[in-house]
């Protein structure tokens, strides 16, 4: 098992890092044509199309991931299961995308705040929900039977040749806003042909009435789950876009544009974990192994974040303008979070074992709790208000969610020393990120006192032995043990 996610999750972090890599691109693109509210206008478009992604798509993909990774069902029978989600995918988002066509202006009134979205940049945004959405499905297949250098190819492919086209549409041809949607629409159906043509021997036109009911019954649900996360997720952009305004939408979600980024990098090694831990969950050794990586992502994470709260200040003078400077008061925050989200990779249990009605009903709780925080902060502190409402949220979420799935699937971690480590890592990004700023106003001051910080909890993490290269030493006979097993 181990020897697999680190090979695949390897590849899947190559290329999120590669993408990221290009997403960074954009970002001063974006800031350089594009006004705060302008920006502000494709965050809000954006944030509703992932709600429409988690309904319409009825979860059907997490119950093609359950199915299709099962080792205890032959390859006909997937291969059935496959094509029923993706043949059910297609239809229900062909559906959802009339439907929206035809009854846009109501949609848009509801989602417009002080400055209204233009009619046509609304449709074109759905078409791409649409096409994104049933290549995403597809993709989520490619990731199930293990081809894991297909799917990071056309990912990869699939980035940057929107980023390109971008380009052309926003700085060649000056068509602003639409542009942007333009590019995601000549992109997508090419790439579905090309995933379409790689799967001709796996997927058919055809719906299997018991693979439906088992697919829906795994996955429905996952749909207030799905609609949960959406809300624990974006509730901070919906408050900002109804309390304050499209501009200040536009510099916070310039911020969650560099939490994304971490976000890749972390759904590199998660996409890998979950077909892997449904095949080979059985195995002592997938528990050996998760739980050092997941100390090694305590450290190297919380290390890495760190880092890069600490500069947002000086990511935002090199990416942007002073339009958006004040992004740095929540990028911290939202690095946090980013990095609390990564804990569900090391919670398989409820999902091992069908139990999706529990990660429903405290992903519902974590969203009400996000919606009240939201409610109560914005109105006090503004954008700062809001992410922190978001930190807090996300935080009780997953580590609820790593506490019950512990009982089904249990990994054996130093929690003590951990739990002391975060109070220490999250003081330093209180210090790097907002308090030596304050206090020390000469850059170059504020420039060596960050290094220090840095530099401070390297030693702390070492001396707490919470990370040892002894782990990465016991990670690769863990390897070796893994290849002769399977030999």
């Amino acid at each position: 098992m181990l020897r697999d996610l680190l090979k695949e999750g390897g590849l899947y972090t190559l290329a999120s890092v590669l993408t990221s890599a290009l997403s960074l691109l954009l970002i001063p693109l974006y800031t350089a044509y594009f006004s705060p509210s302008e920006f502000g206008i494709l965050d809000i478009i954006a944030v509703y199309g992932g709600f429409f992604t988690a309904f319409v798509s009825l979860q059907l993909g997490q119950g093609l991931t359950r199915y299709v990774s099962d080792g205890t069902i032959d390859l006909t029978e997937k291969k059935i299961f496959a094509s029923t989600a993706i043949s059910f995918t297609v239809i229900i988002y062909l559906l959802f995308g009339t439907l929206v066509f035809f009854a846009d202006t109501f949609f848009i009134n509801i989602i417009s705040s002080d400055v209204k979205i233009p009619e046509n940049l609304f449709d074109l945004a759905i078409l791409t929900v649409v096409l994104n959405g049933i290549f995403y499905i597809q993709g989520l297949y490619f990731r199930s039977i293990r081809k894991t250098k297909q799917f990071t190819l056309l990912s990869f492919i699939h980035a940057l040749s929107n980023i390109l086209l971008t380009l052309l549409f926003v700085i060649g041809l000056d068509y602003g806003l639409i542009g942007v949607y333009y590019a995601a629409i000549i992109v997508a159906p090419i790439l579905l042909f090309i995933q379409m043509f790689l799967l001709r021997n796996e997927i058919k036109p055809l719906i299997g009435k018991r693979q439906l009911q088992l697919l829906l019954r795994f996955s429905i649900p996952l749909v207030p789950a799905g609609l949960s996360y959406w809300l624990l997720n974006y509730t901070d952009r919906i408050f900002i876009n109804e309390y304050l305004d499209s501009a200040q939408l536009g510099i916070y979600g310039t911020g969650a544009k560099f939490s994304s980024v971490v976000t890749l990098i972390i759904t590199g090694f998660s996409m890998a974990i979950g077909p892997i831990l449904y095949e080979k969950h059985h195995l002592e050794s997938s528990r050996v192994g998760l739980a050092r990586i997941a100390k090694l992502y305590f450290s190297l994470g919380t290390f890495g974040v760190l880092i890069i709260s600490a500069f947002s200040y000086e990511t935002l003078v090199v990416f942007t303008n002073e339009q958006y400077y004040g992004a740095a008061l929540i990028m911290p925050v939202l690095y946090v979070s980013v990095l609390f989200s990564g804990i569900m990779m090391f919670a398989p249990g409820l999902n091992l074992n069908n139990r999706t009605i529990t990660i429903a009903l405290v992903v519902v709780c974590s969203s009400l709790l996000n919606i009240g925080l939201n409610y109560l902060f914005i109105q006090e502190s503004g954008m700062l208000g809001s992410a922190l409402s978001t930190l807090i949220s996300v935080a009780f979420n997953n580590i609820v969610l790593f506490v019950i799935s512990n009982r089904y699937f249990k990994i054996e971690l130093p929690y003590g020393r951990i739990a002391v480590g975060m109070i220490l890592f999250l003081v330093l990004v209180c210090l790097g990120g907002y308090i030596v700023p304050l206090v020390f106003p000469d850059f170059w001051q504020t420039f060596f006192i960050k290094v220090l910080l840095v530099l401070v909890y390297a030693v702390i993490l070492v001396k707490m032995g919470l990370f040892d290269l002894t782990d990465i030493k016991k990670l690769k006979t863990l390897v070796i043990n893994d290849n002769k097993s399977k030999d």
